[in-house]
């Protein structure tokens, strides 16, 4: 594994860790997913980057995949712009919602992106739009009493 990749994982090792500790500062039913999302992704990061550094480890942990995670593979172009793409219509996606507030910026988000980057059908794009937040909603706000981010404007 190069060290790019192992200060990236770091880094995010940090910022995962940095979300279970904001975590504390919610409300009881607030703190439940970004505690648990977070303690999870932690784990699943911290074993990666342990691997990274053991050779024993990760030949341990290649027993039971039979390609490990962390082979090298280089990518096309083609593959890279794919992914720096995907990247930025979810980084996107996240100031969006920061600004706009959930509500607003989801179905926003998932009509833009089936609509320009899956070239997806306008009804499937508009019923997506619509439906996911919808469901996310009542989930959060009708069953779970978890208000939704309603952005800075």
């Amino acid at each position: 594994m190069k060290n790019e990749e192992r200060i990236f994982m770091i880094f995010l090792l940090f910022v995962l860790l940095l979300m279970v500790f904001m975590s504390f500062r919610y409300g009881a039913g607030s703190k439940i997913l970004p505690m648990s999302s977070g303690i999870f992704s932690a784990v699943i990061v911290a074993f990666l980057l342990i691997m990274s550094f053991s050779s024993q480890i990760s030949s341990w942990y290649q027993k039971f995949e039979k390609r490990s995670v962390l082979t090298e593979s280089v990518l096309s172009v083609k593959e890279k712009k794919r992914e720096l793409s995907v990247i930025a219509w979810f980084s996107g996606c996240t100031v969006a919602i920061y600004f706009l507030g959930f509500l607003v910026a989801t179905p926003l988000f998932l009509f833009l992106f089936l609509k320009i980057w899956a070239k997806e059908s306008w009804f499937l794009s508009l019923v997506m739009a619509a439906a996911v937040p919808a469901i996310v909603y009542f989930t959060f706000v009708y069953i779970l009493s978890v208000p939704l981010h309603t952005g800075f404007f």
